[in-house]
C-alpha cells in the first residue's frame, strides 16, 4: 500500500468535475489543493472555497513540470485524451495519479503504466468516476455475496458536463467490446437494445451499446467473468444525433444521471442475481468519488500499480464514506415470482 504524509493534492482541469472535486477534497479537512485551468479555459465557481488555490497555466504538462514534491496525488480531470503522457511525467515525479477517463484506448495505456507506478511504489487510479468508479466499487461489494460470481451488466444513463458529453458521443461512433465465453467480442455500438430499469423516479429506459473502458476494469480483477457489458440509455433522438458530434448539445452538470449494475452468478450451488443502482448528478458523484480515491491514497488503502476500483480491498468502507458526502446507493430486494 501507498503511504504519503501531510501533503498537498493537485488537480489539472476546473470543469464540471474538476471544480468540485477541489471542494470536495477541501470541506472539512485541513489540506491545500491546487486547480489548474490552461488559460483562457476559465475556472469553475464551484472549486473556490479555504484551502483551495486557483491557478492558471499554458499546459497541463507544463503545470507538472513545475509541481514541487510537495505534491503527493496529482488527479487528471481535464477532458478524456492526452492523459497517458501527464499520467507518465507525474508517476516518474513521484506522484500518485487519479484519471476519472472512460476512453477505452486511453485507459488501456493508463493500466500499461503498472510497472512504473508499482516500481516506484506509487498508486494510479484508473476509471475513477460514476461509471466506471462507483460502479466498480458496486462490483467489488457485490461479488463477496456469490460463491461464483459468472456475469457483470451495467448500464449508465447521463453525463457529467460538456466534457463527459463529448466522450459519450465518441462511444457511440467506436466498435465496442464485450467480454463472452472468457473472450473479447467486438459489437457494434448503438445494437443490443435491452429495457433497463434504474432507481425511481428514472424508471425504464431503453440501453443500448457503447464503447467503455469499464468492461477492461472489471475483467482485469475477475478474469474468470463469463460475461461482461456495458450500455448507455439512449433516446430515439439521442441515437440519431449522438453520433455527429457537432448536433451534440453539452448539458450543464445539473442534470440528474443514473447507473445500474446486474450481477449475475452462483451462490451455494443455486443461481443468484444481485442488483444495485444509483441516482444522482453524475458530475457530483464523479468528484465525491475521486476525492475519496485521493483519501484512500493517503490512508494507504489503494493497491500499488495501475489498477480500477474494483480491485480496492474495501469497497463497503469506501462506500460508507461517499454516503457521509450524500452518495447513496439502492439495492433491488424484489421478487422473482
Amino acid at each position: 500500500m501507498s503511504q504519503v504524509g501531510e501533503s498537498r493534492t493537485a488537480i489539472l482541469g476546473a470543469g464540471s468535475v474538476g471544480g468540485r472535486l477541489g471542494r470536495e477534497l477541501a470541506i472539512g479537512d485541513d489540506r491545500e489543493v491546487l486547480v489548474y485551468s490552461r488559460r483562457g479555459e476559465g475556472l469553475g465557481r464551484s472549486s473556490a472555497a479555504p484551502g483551495v488555490s486557483r491557478m492558471g497555466c499554458d499546459t497541463f504538462m507544463h503545470a507538472i513540470n513545475e509541481m514541487d514534491d510537495s505534491i503527493a496525488t496529482l488527479v487528471l480531470a481535464g477532458e478524456a485524451g492526452g492523459q497517458v503522457d501527464l499520467a507518465r511525467a507525474a508517476l516518474s515525479s513521484g506522484m500518485n495519479v487519479v484519471s476519472p477517463s472512460d476512453d477505452p484506448d486511453e485507459v488501456r495505456d493508463l493500466l500499461e503504466l503498472h510497472e512504473l507506478a508499482e516500481g516506484r511504489r506509487l498508486s494510479l487510479v484508473v476509471g475513477a468516476a460514476f461509471s466506471p468508479g462507483l460502479t466498480c466499487l458496486l462490483i467489488s461489494l457485490g461479488s463477496k455475496r456469490f460463491d461464483l460470481l459468472d456475469e457483470v451488466h451495467v448500464a449508465r444513463i447521463g453525463t457529467g458536463g460538456p466534457q463527459c458529453a463529448r466522450q459519450r458521443s465518441r462511444s457511440t461512433r467506436l466498435t465496442t467490446e464485450e467480454w463472452r465465453d472468457g473472450r473479447w467480442v467486438a459489437a457494434a455500438s448503438g445494437s443490443g437494445r435491452q429495457l433497463c430499469w434504474f432507481p425511481d423516479p428514472m424508471g425504464a429506459k431503453d440501453c443500448y451499446r457503447v464503447a467503455s473502458a469499464e468492461p477492461q476494469l472489471i475483467v482485469r480483477e475477475f478474469p474468470t467473468l463469463n460475461r461482461v457489458s456495458v450500455k448507455m440509455a439512449m433516446s430515439r433522438k439521442d441515437r440519431l444525433t449522438l453520433p455527429l458530434p457537432h448536433l451534440v448539445v453539452a448539458p450543464g452538470d445539473g442534470r440528474v444521471g443514473a447507473s445500474r449494475v446486474e450481477l449475475r452468478g452462483f451462490r451455494r450451488g443455486v443461481s443468484a442475481t444481485c442488483v444495485f443502482g444509483a441516482l444522482d448528478r453524475p458530475a457530483q458523484v464523479a468528484a465525491a468519488v475521486l476525492a475519496e480515491v485521493v483519501v484512500g491514497i493517503e490512508r494507504g488503502e489503494a493497491p500499488l500499480g495501475a489498477h480500477g476500483l474494483a480491485a480496492w480491498d474495501s469497497p463497503e468502507e469506501v462506500l460508507s464514506r461517499l454516503r457521509q458526502r450524500g452518495i447513496r446507493v439502492a439495492e433491488f430486494l424484489g421478487s422473482a415470482a
